[in-house]
């Protein structure tokens, strides 16, 4: 969704189960190597 939408942060985090944007953020890094923002400029970026 990060990647594909134009949806808000905030939205793709209530959408996906978390709690707030900021918990979203913290564990992107976990998982993917860098925040929701970097991923979403990335995709926009190569496309």
């Amino acid at each position: 969704m990060v990647e594909q939408t134009s949806h808000s942060i905030e939205a793709i985090a209530e959408q996906t189960g978390f709690a707030d944007r900021e918990r979203m953020r913290r564990a992107f890094p976990r998982s993917f190597g860098q925040p929701p923002n970097g991923i979403r400029h990335n995709a926009r970026v190569l496309a």
